[in-house]
């Protein structure tokens, strides 16, 4: 996998990455004593092409959730403000989820939506669980922020 050791401090963070074949969203992976990754935390096995990392002007992303990169995307958070934390790529108003993710919000339940997403980031990248706690701890930040910018509930998205 690509990868790119200097990009986890990088303020501004870098505009958001999709891959270049299938125009999926690609997430930054920073684990301590690890090069950074891009991975696609929606594809579990079977890659048939690596994740060329492109920026969204140029090329039209497919819809992923915002919080684990599952797929179908099903409901929207209403979101005040940007989120720009890294590893997560800046996301406006709505994010997007799955219903997995979808039903962790409207339940309230922010730290199982965390592990949710940290797991599939692991296995996404082919990590093994030791590095569970780091990867947390990098989205952590992020979805606290989320839940605390939020503008209302969770809502199917419009058709």
């Amino acid at each position: 996998m690509p990868s790119d050791s200097s990009a986890g401090s990088a303020w501004p963070p870098e505009p958001a990455r999709v891959r270049a074949v299938c125009a999926r969203p690609l997430d930054r992976l920073s684990v301590p004593g690890e090069p950074d990754t891009w991975i696609h935390a929606g594809s579990w096995g079977g890659e048939d092409h690596p994740p060329v990392p492109v920026t969204h002007e140029e090329i039209t992303p497919l819809p992923t959730c915002d919080f684990c990169s599952g797929e179908p995307v099903v409901c929207q958070l209403p979101v005040t403000g940007v989120i720009w934390t890294s590893p997560i790529p800046a996301s406006r108003n709505p994010w997007t989820a799955c219903d997995p993710c979808a039903t962790l919000i409207s339940t309230d339940q922010w730290e199982r939506l965390t592990d949710r997403a940290a797991r599939r980031m692991l296995a996404a990248a082919g990590l093994e669980e030791t590095a569970f706690p780091a990867v947390r701890a990098q989205i952590a930040p992020v979805y606290r922020q989320i839940r605390a910018q939020a503008a209302g509930p969770i809502e199917p998205l419009p058709r």
